[in-house]
């Protein structure tokens, strides 16, 4: 559909709003997949306008469907708000009058939806249609009994990067203390995300830490943030810190309509040490009462808290000059050692008492500690903490027993060293444990190791037990690592236990401490899809949506993790409830990455299969966060069913990695040749072009990477297919580099008539950045039979690198005699010129360089090929010179065959610092100088 007119394209519109029903769930679908199949067919001219075709209500229903469609794919939705977005369509193009500010937009729709993943996204496009940010839309009036007051300004601060269109709602007038019926306020919100950013920006545009809404109920920060953000310690010191620095007080002694202040709300919901301290630092009151007069210390006693946490509590305060009140009483006269006996909490009666808590004072109805202690001697506790009740329910055959403690008033929730007797009993007896269920025993008290009685009996199975668990119970509570029951019931494997919570209330999309849902737990296990199978036939028949599409704290959906366990019987049953193929895991990997990261080709032929039955589609070149494709990772794990697979289905062999690999860069790199034969063989089938001289970051091409993984068949299939051979890499090798320094003579060989039968020109000077050519390469390899390929081919012998180092000077250093033989053989039966005194940057021929490794071979043949002795260096420094300092036993040679040549020799030569090689052999004092130094002396040599 390239190309499509603007003409064709309005009335392709109008022809699809006539023939849809968007009322039908698969109309939407197809509804949603032709639009955007339409528009991005587009074909550059003028943008087409919506408004031709639908008027603004009929859009703005539309997009409502897009946000909370439960059926049609979410990439489809998206993409349809995108693309909306992007023709231009903004809200109040054509609506007459003033904006309307109470009505439900579709980012109202977005923010109760669940059913989108993507939502920031979502939120991103939305807000470029709904941009007219002067009114800040909200849901419906507050006279309305349904509104629930959610503003777009509410919606734009859960958006994870949404911080610009909160500036822009801000700066439009946006009020930034506007709340919901419930109390909610942008600021409340940006505490729960933990987004430190947009606190602070909230904060330094007005938003108030504690303000009065409807019916003179007061909201407070504070008292959020010691309810829901507790754990958030650092986010909590973040906003006193915002709050001083803008000069923003905060009442820190504050009451909630209850007149809890913060400090009884961080307490009753778990307080650490941490947070205590802070809100002490600040002025937190030790002894502030509530309406019931319940001070901090009632609250401890009554919450569990250790002995620790008291010494703690009563350290701090008194590090801030101020007393604990330990007798003070609240309404039923209870003070903290009534509170503490009342509990059970005998570790906090015992710090109290030794802090002289006074255990005579009488309560409302008459009691003291002291009667107290005596009356609940049911719970008596010897000096191991072991209790008369425990020791009845050890008693085989003791139920009656058991039944007498509870009638005459034992405590079925009382805690025996920090522990349930809930949980001792699940330890001991089924029976016991059933009975105090009956009797009332909460199973969701959390004991000393953070669980709870209801999360031993779903980890072991106790379906009997479970049965008699009250509705009324939060079956939802999380254990210290964040598990539900519903969660250990599904690690466990237990299907009744599963149907059990499920029918009571159990969330089936609550996440633990990883962010693992209870979806996640059974895709971890590569059996059990059974289990799958059960509880999505529960949730549906009892109507509670999963979402399917959540990704845990690694980035994994539970279908990630179905691929990672190869279940693919899991795969096919979250892909028909709704799971996204192509979201991606916090490495940018999807499903199909995963998939061809394994060695199974089965995998993946199912995955289509399943992919292929429900209207989805899968993005093939997706690139996860190293740019890599299925198609790349299927090349590198060396499955040819695999890419043959992808390549048939449409995969782009051309995609670049982030260091600009292709699919034939991984091939190139493989050992077996057999894999890019089988690749060729597919593409020529289908069809598909292949970027043969493709470069990498480092600018190797295929070509080269088959080069150097040392591949016969590999570089001469890519040579036949028209790679070129003088690509260059970064660094400026090309093939021909490649083969003269690291591989076999036979590869050279086998290259060059590769290229003579394909009548492919080779540039056999080609320099790199060093300004070496393959020559150079070759003479320093130690391949003789290479460097005669090349001379025989044309190489210059002459052509100088970076230092001016010919390939003369390369054999002058090597030490074998050997290797110049054979250059100058090859040169003379070539008839090619050899400049025989080059010199490089230093001024040094090859001669010198022959001498300063003491490579007198080398330097014999040179000067009986010309070599002149007198030519200096930069420092002035002749071959006499250098002999002289580092093979003096040369002299007699040297000057031999000078004479021979009738070559005078300029015997008392000065360095630029004025020696003569005599002064220098002098000076130096090397290996037989007095030798050397007479053998110069008779030659005429002198010191100055």
């Amino acid at each position: 559909m390239d190309g499509v007119p603007l003409r064709t394209i309005t009335d392709q519109l109008r022809e699809l709003k006539g023939s849809v029903n968007l009322i039908e769930p698969r109309a939407r679908c197809a509804f949603f997949a032709i639009f955007n199949e339409l528009i991005r067919s587009w074909n550059g001219g003028p943008l087409p306008n919506l408004l031709d075709v639908y008027n603004a209500d009929e859009i703005e229903a539309i997009l409502k469907l897009a946000v909370e469609d439960p059926v049609a794919p979410e990439a489809h939705r998206l993409e349809f708000v995108e693309l909306v977005a992007a023709i231009g369509y903004r809200d109040g193009s054509r609506r007459a009058g003033p904006p309307v500010r109470y009505r439900v937009t579709p980012l109202h729709r977005l923010f109760y939806s669940q059913a989108c993943s993507e939502f920031d996204r979502m939120a991103r496009a939305l807000f470029r249609i709904y941009d007219r940010f002067t009114v800040n839309c909200v849901d419906a009036s507050p006279e309305d009994p349904e509104a629930i007051n959610v503003s777009h300004l509410h919606v734009a601060c859960c958006v994870g990067d949404g911080l610009d269109i909160v500036e822009r709602c801000l700066a439009s007038g946006h009020d930034p203390n506007v709340f919901t019926k419930s109390g909610v306020t942008p600021l409340y919100l940006a505490l729960t995300l933990g987004n430190r950013a947009l606190i602070e920006l909230l904060l330094r545009r007005g938003a108030l830490p504690s303000l009065e809404v409807c019916g003179g109920f007061r909201v407070s920060a504070l008292h959020h943030i010691c309810c829901f953000c507790r754990d958030d310690l650092g986010t909590a010191r973040f906003f006193f810190d915002v709050c001083h620095e803008i000069g923003r007080p905060l009442e820190i002694n504050a009451g909630d309509s209850v007149g809890d202040t913060p400090l009884h709300v961080a307490l009753t919901y778990g307080c650490s040490v941490g947070l205590l301290r802070l809100l002490l630092e600040h002025g937190a009151d030790p002894n502030a009462a509530n309406l019931e007069g319940t001070r901090p210390l009632h609250v401890v006693c009554e919450r569990q808290y250790p002995y620790e946490f008291l010494e703690s509590l009563c350290n701090l305060v008194r590090d801030t000059g101020r007393p604990v009140y330990m007798d003070v009483r609240d309404s039923r006269g209870w003070t903290p050692l009534h509170s503490a006996l009342r509990a059970g909490n005998i570790k906090a009666a015992e710090f109290l008492l030794e802090n002289r808590a006074d255990a005579t004072w009488a309560d409302n109805q008459g009691w003291t500690p002291r009667s107290l202690i005596y009356e609940f001697d049911l719970n008596y506790m010897d000096e191991r903490g072991f209790t008369h009740f425990q020791a009845a329910c050890s008693v085989p055959n003791g139920r009656e027993l058991v039944v007498k403690f509870l009638q005459h008033g034992q405590n079925p929730n009382f805690f025996v060293n920090g522990y349930s007797l809930l949980r001792t009993a699940l330890h001991n007896d089924t029976e016991w444990a059933a009975e105090l269920l009956r009797r009332g025993a909460d199973p969701t008290y959390v004991d000393a190791d953070g669980s709870t009685a209801l999360h031993t009996i779903c980890r072991d199975g106790r379906v009997y037990l479970l049965n008699l668990v009250q509705v009324a119970v939060q079956i939802n509570v999380p254990d210290k690592k964040g598990d539900s029951p519903l969660h250990l019931a599904l690690e466990s494997g237990n299907k009744e236990a599963t149907e059990i919570l499920l029918t009571k209330g159990a969330d089936p999309n609550l996440v633990n401490a990883k962010g693992s849902t209870p979806l996640h737990i059974m895709c971890q296990k590569s059996e059990g899809y059974k289990l799958v199978e059960i509880f999505f036939k529960i949730v549906n028949d009892i109507g509670k949506p999963v979402q399917v599409n959540v990704r845990d704290s690694f980035g994994n959906t539970p279908l990630h993790l179905t691929i990672r366990h190869t279940s693919m019987k899991k795969s096919e049953i979250l892909l028909v409830n709704g799971a996204n193929p192509n979201l991606a895991d916090k490495d940018g990997c999807t499903a199909l990455h995963l998939i061809c990261n394994t060695r199974r080709h089965d995998a993946m032929r199912r995955f289509f299969e399943i992919i292929d039955k429900n209207p989805q589609t899968v993005q093939i070149d997706a690139q996860n966060k190293n740019g890599d494709t299925p198609l790349h990772m299927a090349v590198r794990t060396g499955n040819n069913k695999k890419f043959e697979m992808l390549l048939n289905r449409g995969a782009d062999p051309n995609v670049t990695n982030q260091d600009r690999w292709t699919a034939l860069h991984f091939l190139s790199r493989r050992i077996s040749d057999d894999f890019m034969l089988h690749f060729f063989e597919i593409t020529d089938k289908i069809r598909r072009t292949v970027q043969i001289d493709a470069q990498n970051k480092d600018g190797d091409t295929p070509l080269l990477m088959a080069l150097q993984s040392r591949g016969t068949k590999k570089f001469e299939m890519l040579l036949e297919r028209g790679a070129d051979p003088n690509v260059i890499n970064r660094d400026g090798w090309t093939a021909l580099h490649f083969l003269s320094r690291r591989i076999s003579d036979d590869f050279m060989l086998h290259f060059f008539e590769i290229t003579d039968n394909i009548r492919k020109t080779v540039q056999i000077d080609a320099q790199n950045k060093d300004g070496d050519t393959p020559l150079h390469m070759a003479v320093r390899s130690g391949s003789n039979k290479k460097f005669e390929m090349l001379l025989e081919r044309g190489a210059d012998p002459n052509v100088t690198n970076r230092d001016g180092w010919t390939a003369l000077h390369f054999l002058s250093r090597r030490i074998s005699d050997d290797f110049m033989w054979h250059f100058f053989e090859i040169t003379d039966k070539i008839r090619r010129t050899v400049m025989i005194d080059a010199r490089d940057k230093k001024g040094r021929t090859p001669l010198c360089a022959a001498l300063f490794v003491k490579n007198t071979e080398a330097a014999e043949q040179l000067l009986e090929r010309g070599a002149n002795p007198n030519l200096a260096d930069v420092n002035g420094w002749t071959p006499l010179h250098i002999m002289c300092i580092e093979c003096n036993w040369f002299l007699k040679t040297f000057f031999r065959i000078n004479e021979e040549r009738q070559q005078p020799v300029d015997i008392n030569a000065k360095t630029n610092e004025g020696r003569t090689p005599l002064n220098l052999l002098r000076n130096r004092m090397p290996v037989n100088y007095e030798e050397a130094s007479r053998y110069l002396e008779q030659r005429g040599a002198e010191l100055d």
